[in-house]
């Protein structure tokens, strides 16, 4: 029982640290192409406004498919996040796992952010859309995106 505890507190550490790591790979391509923040659509009516001619080159040269992308990347870890704290553990095991796992609270939170963005992005919603998505995604991931 010991090990188990121990195995499964090591697989909720090592999962939130992935966490971590992807949000952080988010924010380099932003960084790395502020354009891509673009995604979302009011962010997107503010670059059409406000830097029109750099904007239009970036969507000239391949934009369009970087923001798709880039909404794929965000859906990939919004799967992962939602498939992992999905698996609720037995009562002795969640006890010992609250130092480490996601709280009920945090998990709410991830939630919330995705359907935030998911409001935010036409991108998003039309890859949400597509017919395909259990193709790429869990069926219990793709019910909850539509």
């Amino acid at each position: 029982m010991c090990a188990a505890i121990l195995a499964t507190l090591s697989a909720r550490s090592a999962a939130y640290n992935d966490y971590q790591k992807l949000l952080i790979e988010w924010n380099k391509e932003c960084i790395k192409e502020p354009f891509l923040t673009a995604v979302n659509d009011d962010i997107r009516e503010e670059f059409e406004s406000t830097h029109s001619q750099p904007f239009n080159a970036f969507k000239n040269a391949g934009g369009e498919r970087q923001m798709s992308n880039f909404s794929y990347m965000q859906l990939n870890t919004f799967e992962i996040v939602f498939e992992f704290e999905q698996r609720i553990p037995g009562r002795l095991v969640a006890f010992f796992l609250c130092i480490f796992c996601l709280t009920n609270h945090q998990h709410e939170a991830w939630m919330s952010y995705f359907r935030y963005q998911v409001s935010r992005s036409s991108v998003m919603r039309g890859l949400i859309a597509r017919d395909d998505l259990e193709q790429y995604y869990t069926k219990r991931f793709s019910r909850f995106a539509k």
